[in-house]
């Protein structure tokens, strides 16, 4: 998903799926740097299934945050922090589908 996470007016992308998380940060036109490490997130985060993931601003600060989507439980929210870490959270209730 494209989406500028640390608002350098570039566009970054947030990869999710079956092989985790990975979050690359746009440098040049040509050239993305991986940056999930830098993002400080708990290793469950970073490897789960994840069926896609949305840029939201979910509490409404003038930040992106990230929506992943969970095959199953609770989808989890990565609440930007502003300065290239994410933090965890679950505000959104359970989807039944």
């Amino acid at each position: 998903m494209p989406v500028d996470f640390n608002y350098d007016f570039k566009t970054d992308l947030a990869l999710a799926g079956a092989g985790g998380l990975r979050l690359l940060r746009q440098d040049t036109p040509n050239i993305f740097t991986d940056v999930t490490a830098q993002a400080k997130l708990p290793k469950s985060v970073a490897n789960g299934h994840y069926t896609g993931a949305w840029a939201v601003d979910i509490e409404a600060d003038g930040d992106l945050d990230l929506v992943l989507g969970a095959k199953d439980g609770t989808p989890t929210v990565l609440r930007n922090n502003g300065d290239g870490t994410f933090l965890p959270v679950h505000p959104l209730p359970e989807f039944q589908g």
